[in-house]
């Protein structure tokens, strides 16, 4: 036969060994699960400004891009955006770049939404573009940019980037001045 143990025969330092056992488990599930790298998001929120001024004895239209981004930190910590670059391309050609370091502090679980100014010049090859831009009997002068727009994420010693890749739209004929 064999003997028989009951759970009341136990000494009770054996129980309570096992409570602290469930108590230190917890304790690592919660640990793991605050400290655990959620997905930082990046979004694009669009072209909020565009400034358009005209060289006309280079033939040159010059663009001046405010885009806004939206990232979003799911942590339960602050992450540090380190760095923004960004490529203007027109006709799968870089027309303008723009990079910055040190761009923000994002609070533990919140979204806050990042500006940054890229200046694009066409010229040269792309002369045509400012003659299209200046006919006065086109009512709408929308040209397409391409914006391969990178950023840089830093939290708790890991360091992470997203990119994106986003077309828009540019009325090259409107808030344009004349140099």
């Amino acid at each position: 036969m064999g003997s028989q143990h009951s759970a009341a025969a136990r000494p009770s330092s054996w129980r309570r060994k096992q409570e602290d056992d469930r108590d230190g488990l917890l304790a690592s599930g919660l640990v793991v699960f605050f400290l655990f790298p959620h997905s930082v998001l990046v979004d694009d929120d669009g072209i909020k400004v565009v400034k358009v001024t005209f060289n006309k004895q280079d033939s040159l239209v010059i663009l001046t891009i405010m885009a806004t981004l939206k990232i979003r930190n799911s942590n339960f910590y602050p992450v540090a955006v380190t760095s923004l670059s960004s490529q203007i391309q027109y006709m799968n050609t870089v027309v303008g770049t723009y990079v910055t370091t040190n761009v923000s502090l994002i609070p533990p679980r919140s979204e806050q939404l990042v500006n940054f100014t890229g200046k694009a010049e066409m010229g040269g090859p792309f002369s045509y573009v400012y003659f299209f831009c200046t006919v006065p009997d086109i009512l709408v002068h929308s040209i397409v940019i391409f914006m391969r727009t990178s950023v840089k994420i830093s939290y708790i010693g890991l360091m992470t980037q997203s990119s994106l890749e986003t077309h828009h739209y540019v009325d090259c004929g409107g808030n344009s001045t004349a140099i």
